[in-house]
């Protein structure tokens, strides 16, 4: 099992004790406690631990604060431990990027759960996000290819497939990736050394 790094921040210590307990029975690592947002947030971004359980009612910088900070910086995923009734913070919990909900008093059962699930939330946002990133990229680079291509076919008098093969052998040749050699190109005006299309 994957020993999940745990930062928990709370100003009761029986709550600290008793979650880190759960925690550490579970096979968790508690890398870190604070007792205040501020030292919270200066843990958070000193550690980077997987997870943080923070209490709703933390005393210093207000726990959704630290929250929306951990979410915007990627720091980790965030457990926000509150209180009934709590229906009047629930849109203010959405938008501070909190990753799971805990109802306290919590069982041990309860925490580890909410503990998992903000885990599973936080990675799958960070594979969305580069999934996003990467077909961003690609789009990019098939755009730039494209200008480049054009460039060819009017510089050589080439067609459309002639061109691209011209591109892409001359990727081949040089040991360079399509798009920086499209980009290259783009840059000089034209393929340097332009050479014929093999037939």
């Amino acid at each position: 099992m994957y020993e999940l790094r745990v930062v928990v921040a709370d100003a009761d210590p029986e709550s600290v004790k008793d979650w880190k307990q759960g925690l550490i029975r579970a096979g968790y690592v508690v890398v870190g406690e604070a007792n205040d947002g501020h030292k919270a947030l200066q843990i958070l971004f000193q550690l980077r631990p997987d997870v943080a359980i923070i209490d709703a009612e933390l005393p210093g910088r207000r726990a959704l604060q630290v929250a929306r900070v951990a979410s915007e910086q990627r720091l980790c995923a965030v457990v926000l431990a509150i209180r009934a009734p709590y229906n009047e913070i629930m849109e203010a919990i959405g938008e501070a990027g909190v990753s799971a909900c805990l109802i306290k008093p919590a069982s041990e059962a309860n925490l580890i759960a909410a503990v998992e699930t903000a885990y599973a939330n936080y990675t799958r946002l960070l594979r969305l996000e580069q999934e996003k990133r990467r077909a961003e990229e690609q789009l990019a680079t098939r755009k730039v290819i494209e200008r480049a291509k054009g460039i060819i076919m009017e510089r050589m008098g080439l067609s459309e497939a002639e061109a691209y093969q011209y591109l892409r052998r001359l990727s081949m040749d040089r040991c360079i990736p399509m798009g920086e050699l499209a980009k290259a190109i783009l840059r000089n005006g034209g393929p340097s050394q332009p050479t014929p299309p093999r037939k």
